[in-house]
């Protein structure tokens, strides 16, 4: 499969020998669709992955040591092509090849955390908005503050809570005041 993800999925991989499973990303196939997630129980990263033609994936999926495809990341220049080949799995960057541990273990179910559009809860932000307002202070990182709020018994365009918008720099954090209304829709 060619790994064309951003390297922040390094981040949410755990670095905890206590919990060796969450040390590692999980590729699995479900339905057309290829991820790698990475989790420390705290912050969690799924990414789309793309296999190869007829390449496919162990029924279960496979977790791979995320320390040994990181290792293996920076060694050439190219394409990130990982494999089963001979002797297990391969992490080819450009000429060069790494050989990328299996990790044994149980994956944390990580599904029950992540929403569906079934589930009624998905919120849609103004994404230009949000990178104006980031852009202003000049800052990359933007963190809403979402309250719990219902939606049932609600009419469409009825406004049923806010949340704030507060952007992080050089360590601080500022509060602009924003609030962004949340409506139903």
């Amino acid at each position: 499969m060619i790994l064309n993800f951003d390297q922040r999925i390094f981040e949410a991989a755990a670095k905890d020998a206590n919990r060796y499973a969450m040390n590692g990303i999980l590729f699995r196939t479900e339905g057309d669709v290829t991820t790698a997630t990475a989790t420390n129980g705290k912050i969690l990263t799924r990414i789309e992955v793309t296999l190869q033609d007829g390449e496919v994936l162990p029924e279960d999926g496979v977790l791979l040591s995320s320390s040994d495809i990181k290792a293996g990341w920076g060694r050439g220049k190219g394409d990130r092509i990982l494999r089963i080949l001979e002797g297990g799995w391969k992490l080819g960057v450009g000429n060069q090849i790494s050989t990328i541990e299996v990790i044994d273990g149980d994956f944390p179910q990580v599904e029950a955390v992540i929403p569906d559009s079934s589930s009624g809860r998905l919120i849609t932000f103004d994404a230009k908005l949000l990178l104006e307002l980031a852009k202003s202070a000049g800052t990359e990182v933007v963190t809403l503050e979402v309250p719990e709020f219902s939606t049932s018994q609600k009419q469409k365009g009825q406004v049923v809570g806010a949340i704030r918008v507060r952007l992080r720099d050089s360590g601080s954090e500022n509060d602009l005041g924003v609030i962004m209304p949340v409506v139903v829709e």
